[in-house]
């Protein structure tokens, strides 16, 4: 029956035509890339403090109600200070102990 004609050029796909075990092969190999990238990136931020920005602290904790407020234009003033929001520090904190 042979290959079908497909929107993406055939030659320029990997693997090839049905091969199955290539194509695990090659999504292995870029996930392990992925991967250690992410964890480079972790320990670099670790390094330079540039986790420290993105943590929840308990002074952020207390702002939590106000920029919700002000997000529900409530309230008019934003409380946000440094580059991120409370809520923000609150996403990232939580992502980072659900990892």
């Amino acid at each position: 029956m042979g290959p079908a004609p497909r929107a993406f050029p055939s030659w320029l796909t990997i693997p090839g035509y049905f091969w199955l075990a290539g194509g695990r092969r090659w999504h292995f190999f870029f996930a392990w890339i992925f991967a250690l990238n992410g964890l480079l990136y972790v320990i670099y931020n670790i390094a330079n403090g540039h986790l420290r920005k993105f943590l929840l602290t308990p002074t952020d904790a207390g702002r939590v109600p106000a920029m919700v407020l002000y997000y529900l234009r409530i309230r008019k003033k934003s409380p946000q200070e440094g580059e991120y929001n409370p809520l923000q520090k609150m996403a990232y904190t939580s992502r980072l102990l659900a990892s």
